[in-house]
């Protein structure tokens, strides 16, 4: 924890922002292989 606070000292707002980007892509991508699972009930179609 105290690393993270250290490098937010030092990247600043950038690092936060690169943070965030990078959770909202783990979220996408947790969406898109939960939606992947539905494909055997039918309910997901690519495309």
């Amino acid at each position: 924890m105290l690393n993270r606070i250290a490098f937010d000292s030092a990247v600043g707002k950038g690092g936060v922002l690169a943070r965030l980007k990078l959770a909202a892509r783990a979220n996408q991508i947790r969406v898109e292989l939960g939606a992947g699972q539905t494909a055997t009930g039918g309910r997901y179609r690519p495309g």
